[in-house]
């Protein structure tokens, strides 16, 4: 087998405009499968950020007589998110 290039999935590929191109097109994919419309109108939906976007996003939620936070943060969020 050759050691040269070989084609790779496109999620895979490491470019000259980084990594950041990459994060923005997962980003952008979550997002349009799993919009916040679809989650907003759930009792236990607390919200997210930024606004209109699901990536970053909270559940709260009572079972058992125990009160739950679900928190979802994406991967690498930025110190905005976190803040």
């Amino acid at each position: 087998m050759d050691q040269g290039q070989h084609e790779r999935p496109e999620h895979q590929v490491r470019d000259a405009q980084g990594p950041e191109i990459h994060r923005g097109a997962r980003r952008a994919a979550f997002n349009r499968n799993f919009p916040r419309s679809g989650f907003s109108n759930l009792l236990s939906f607390g919200g997210t950020y930024s606004a209109g976007q699901n990536d970053n996003s909270f559940h709260m939620f009572s079972a058992g007589g125990t009160n739950w936070l679900i928190l979802a943060l994406k991967c690498a969020p930025t110190d905005d998110e976190i803040t």
